[in-house]
């Protein structure tokens, strides 16, 4: 099942992670891991859509800073851990 498939195209449509376990019959945690795991860029604002045009563009950009922010600071983290196992 290709989780991309269920999600619509456009920001100004998009579904919540709960919604899709509904339709889908899974488990949250199985809905996370299926976008976490997508092929095709799975955007979130106020819930989960597929790139459709320009107009989406400032929204996926968002989304761009945020995974940024998040990555910068599980590097961090994982430095911390490395440096505390290995000196």
């Amino acid at each position: 099942m290709n989780i991309a498939d269920y999600i619509p195209k456009g920001h100004d449509k998009a579904v919540s992670r709960h919604y899709l376990a509904t339709i889908l019959n899974l488990s949250d945690r199985k809905v996370r891991l299926m976008i976490a795991e997508s092929e095709e860029p799975i955007f979130w604002h106020n819930g989960y859509f597929r790139h459709k045009n320009k107009q989406d563009i400032p929204y996926e950009e968002d989304y761009l800073r945020q995974e940024q922010a998040r990555a910068r600071a599980l590097n961090k983290k994982v430095k911390g851990i490395k440096a505390a196992i290995y000196g």
